[in-house]
């Protein structure tokens, strides 16, 4: 066998060993740190030796992971991205014409209006990109978001879907170069297509964070045998129409990973308390490695801080860049100070100053702070934090952060991310930002699950799960943990020995 036995736990055996027939769709619940891909590529070696004949697709959430998996998987394994693959179906027709995203002034233009309705164009917008991301196969009312916003002139539903369907049509118009053909939207016409893919397996990674375009595509693939991988608590990109293909695919047989390699039994503790509390999980998450420690990092050595939003990522910056070496996960554009930079000129009422359209929208920052309180957006929230903390330092701040950031993350002494970014990552020391959200209600003692959105829950998940070595949780999170210490006999002081 091409499989070192040895090598594997018992449930990564159990998988490995696994009788699989074409057709069959089987589930692989991987927790944080529990080896997932090593599993792949002794599963994929496996069914190399026993069906030398079958083609296996490793469906990768983006081209990074895809580049990664080149590397690690045998000639058996073909990665690919789904867009890739609708590509080479469709989107080379569009070649010529191909674009990021549209925006209201190309809609005017392409149209050729002489009075548009902005507001309409940009519900019109948004309703075909709600469409471009879900299974249906055309424009529906439904695919037309909450129009009656205070910060919007109303417009009619009927209107706005159906300038919505003149868009797809132009953009669907090979010959009509004045609309640019969206990469979601050859997606869409491979998904639209049905068409059968040459493979024997397909292995879907990451799948609880796929899109429904891209789950209805795995789906119709009835002639191969389809592995789901992933972890639905690590579900975090609701917010861009991320759907749990767990739930949208029964399968025949479902297979758990629950040791991870990369931490011990104290942060699988933590894990575990957050999942069983607010999530009802029963599997427990082992700890496989050494055992970290739950305290405050060490300052003189290398670290982490993870945040919940890019004003977290701004706040921490503008503490530690004097002192400081700091690094960005994924780069520090990726961050958006200038909204920060943005918020700043709303408070002073220079909006000619501004570059975000969306944030021009708004009066002042009065305005812009009760829009983020009524509909609870932590990130705008955020912003007003930051702009009334620090005030009219916000400008010279941003140039100072900038000038004390270096490229060689290996290099910097702190290493900036959001939660969103570093999933998929691992870190020997990691410190909590307190901007995450608060589901513990300490005035009437009880917890709110109805009320969190699941993203939130899951966000805590995966930022304590990135720690190898030492853990600093923020003040909330002390907190939950205090309150469930009786419950859970959790020993909690002990926790921080």
């Amino acid at each position: 066998m091409l499989v070192d036995e040895k090598q594997l736990t018992q449930e990564q055996e159990d998988i490995v060993s696994y009788d699989f027939q074409l057709g069959q769709v089987i589930r692989i619940v991987a927790f944080a740190g529990t080896g997932k891909t090593y599993t792949l590529v002794h599963l994929a070696n496996r069914l190399a030796e026993d069906h030398p004949e079958w083609k296996i697709l490793y469906l990768a959430f983006n081209k990074s992971i895809q580049v990664e998996a080149q590397g690690k998987f045998s000639q058996n394994v073909e990665p690919r991205t789904t867009h890739s693959i609708a590509f080479a179906a469709y989107g080379k027709d569009y070649r010529h014409k191909l674009g990021y995203d549209i925006k209201v002034r190309d809609v005017c233009d392409a149209l050729k209006l002489k009075k548009p309705n902005y507001t309409l164009l940009k519900y019109a917008i948004e309703t075909l990109k709600n469409y471009l991301n879900s299974t249906q196969t055309f424009i529906q009312n439904q695919h037309c978001p909450g129009i009656e916003s205070p910060h919007h002139h109303y417009v009619n539903k009927i209107d706005v879907v159906d300038t919505a369907k003149k868009i797809w049509l132009m953009m669907q118009d090979k010959e009509d170069k004045s609309m640019p053909m969206l990469h979601d939207g050859y997606l869409k016409l491979f998904q639209l297509s049905k068409t059968s893919l040459p493979y024997d397996v397909v292995f879907f990674d990451e799948c609880q964070d796929s899109n429904p375009v891209t789950t209805d595509i795995v789906r119709g693939q009835k002639h191969a045998l389809r592995v789901m991988v992933g972890d639905p608590h690590q579900q975090i990109y609701g917010f861009r129409g991320a759907v749990d293909a767990f739930k949208n695919m029964p399968a025949s047989k479902t297979f758990y990973l629950t040791g991870s390699f990369r931490f011990g039994d104290h942060f699988a503790l933590l894990a575990n308390v957050l999942l069983n509390e607010y999530k009802g999980e029963r599997k427990k998450l082992n700890g496989l490695g050494e055992s970290g420690l739950l305290g405050e990092v060490d300052e003189d050595l290398p670290y982490a801080v993870l945040t919940r939003t890019n004003a977290g990522i701004f706040d921490e910056a503008a503490q530690l860049h004097q002192n400081k070496k700091l690094g960005f996960l994924g780069g520090i554009k990726n961050y958006r100070f200038g909204m920060v930079q943005d918020v700043f000129y709303l408070s002073k009422g220079k909006k000619t100053q501004m570059n975000f359209a969306y944030l021009k929208k708004f009066d002042d920052l009065e305005d812009l702070e009760d829009f983020a309180d009524e509909t609870e957006d932590m990130e705008l929230g955020g912003l007003v934090k930051t702009v009334k903390k620090y005030g009219d330092d916000i400008p010279s701040l941003i140039q100072s952060i900038q000038k004390n950031t270096i490229s060689r993350l290996a290099k910097a002494d702190v290493l900036l991310a959001t939660t969103h970014k570093a999933k998929g990552f691992e870190f020997r020391h990691v410190k909590l930002k307190d901007d995450f959200a608060d589901f513990f209600d300490e005035r009437n003692k009880r917890r709110m699950p109805d009320m969190m959105p699941r993203d939130e829950i899951n966000l805590y998940y995966v930022a304590v799960t990135r720690a190898k070595k030492r853990l600093q949780i923020n003040r909330k999170l002390k907190r939950i943990i205090s309150y469930l210490d009786k419950k859970y006999n959790l020993n909690y002081q002990a926790l921080f020995n």
